[in-house]
């Protein structure tokens, strides 16, 4: 495969890189090369080209309209009898972190790009063309696109329609509908659909929607950063209403409440947005059934954007209120440091403590200044004692979660033993520690032996002290 590579790319250098990856679709690879270096994506379906072509035509619509950045794509490659390579320019990525309200704004930018250039050929009194097969930037005024392409690997018709509804529903509900027919028969999911097609064109009553060009797949897995900003990857484009991007956005996580806030800055909310989005997502949650069959409905779990929990959970037998908060040091503050150091005060009256806390809780949102902090489910008592391992690999138990900051999590972990150096590494080089983690380790540890004081007594005063008089240092 790398001599045909070498020879496509005409390039006397090809040298692997330590950069491998892919996905459940495709498998991938970085090379050096005298033009630079390039990822190469392989894939040994017999329907690789169609998806690797759609990809291309789609990483090369965003780019044209300079908003977001993408890999730029060079060649397809067919290798007869072994399988078919899509190669583009490999970017240094890390995953998504401080460049979420950025993706946000970009995000909406490239949804608004088709609408400004129709109001700017409106302002200029220009001629408005249709839009097919045109290769320039150029105001479309359809839904559709000049290509097929595939989300995941089942290709998108994406006949040009002047109605929106019609689109969506014609290529692509009813062709999900017709493949979870054609494939389980499903009874339920066929009477459901014939009433619910009736439905759907009342959703859109006093719903203008401009043709907006997307991403298409933009779930967590395909967005990432580098010190430029963000970036977007493995597309599946076309021209369509803006709201469906959103849709698998908010399935699966690993997007901040920023990026949402950013994107509905620019556009807003329309009546009926909600369950126009559940709408989309169903096209989502077919697709995803038709590549993994009936188990791969992900319908109970749902991307949760804010801290807390749905019901109090209780740290020992101290209960603690979780009620749901858009900010983590509001929630962190309030619900968790607070709430012990009233019970301190009403127990024991402790006036240092009274008068540290005091000094302290003012200098704690400096603590999380350009730390991007995304809602992660927590153990939220995770010592040594709550965790074990049987043949099948680690178990934890006695869980008290809640949605929070995952570095709350690592406090308790470090304070009394019992978990090595390699579990820290093997947590780390999945989420590395960000600046200023030594400092809010200790903050949470503070939560813990502040609990601690709570359940067994004066025992614990000593640590507690000590720990705000070194946070206000």
């Amino acid at each position: 495969m790398e001599e045909a590579l070498r020879r496509e790319l005409g390039s006397a250098v090809l040298r692997a890189t330590g950069h491998s990856g892919g996905g459940c679709i495709s498998q991938g690879q970085s090379y050096e090369t005298d033009g630079g270096r390039v990822y190469v994506k392989s894939n040994s379906k017999p329907e690789a080209r169609r998806m690797f072509e759609g990809e291309m035509a789609s990483l090369e619509a965003i780019l044209k309209t300079e908003t977001i950045k993408v890999p730029k794509p060079i060649k397809v490659i067919d290798l007869p009898g072994v399988s078919t390579l899509f190669v583009m320019e490999h970017l240094e990525m890390r995953g998504l972190n401080r460049q979420s309200s950025k993706l946000g704004t970009q995000l909406a930018d490239l949804h608004l790009h088709n609408q400004r250039l129709g109001e700017k050929l409106k302002k200029e009194e220009s001629t408005v063309g249709k839009g097919q097969g045109q290769m320039e930037v150029q105001f479309v005024d359809q839904f559709g696109f000049h290509t097929v392409t595939c989300c995941g690997y089942l290709p998108q018709v994406n006949d040009w329609q002047t109605d929106w509804v019609t689109f969506f529903a014609k290529q692509r509900i009813q062709p999900q509908m017709d493949m979870i027919e054609k494939n389980s028969g499903d009874r339920e999911a066929r009477e459901l659909w014939a009433r619910l097609q009736l439905k759907i064109p009342s959703l859109f009553c006093d719903v203008e929607i401009v043709p907006a060009l997307l991403h298409g797949d933009l779930w967590g897995g395909n967005v990432a950063e580098d010190d430029s900003g963000p970036i977007i990857f493995d597309p599946a484009s076309f021209y369509g209403h803006s709201e469906y991007e959103l849709a698998i956005a908010g399935m699966f996580g690993g997007f901040s409440s920023s990026f949402y806030s950013a994107y509905h800055s620019k556009i807003p909310k329309a009546p009926g947005f909600e369950k126009r989005l559940k709408l989309y997502q169903l096209f989502h949650y077919m697709n995803h059934w038709n590549h993994f069959g009936k188990g791969a409905s992900y319908s109970e779990f749902q991307y949760v954007d804010k801290f807390g929990f749905h019901k109090a959970t209780c740290c020992g037998y101290i209960p603690q209120v979780n009620e749901w908060q858009s900010d983590w040091p509001s929630f962190f503050i309030r619900h968790r440091l607070q709430a012990q150091l009233d019970l301190i005060e009403k127990d024991y009256g402790d006036r240092e403590a009274r008068e540290l806390w005091s000094q302290l809780k003012v200098k704690i949102p400096e603590m999380f200044s350009d730390v991007e902090i995304v809602p992660a489910l927590l153990h939220g008592d995770l010592w040594a004692g709550n965790v074990a391992e049987d043949d099948s690999g680690p178990i934890i138990f006695d869980p008290a979660s809640f949605y929070g900051h995952s570095e709350f999590e690592l406090a308790i972990a470090g304070m009394f033993g019992g978990f090595s150096s390699s579990f820290f590494s093997a947590y780390h080089s999945k989420i590395p520690k960000a600046p200023g983690f030594e400092k809010r380790n200790k903050l949470y540890q503070l939560f813990n032996y502040i609990n601690h004081w709570n359940h067994f007594g004066t025992g614990y005063r000593g640590s507690t002290i000590n720990v705000m008089r070194k946070l206000l240092k």
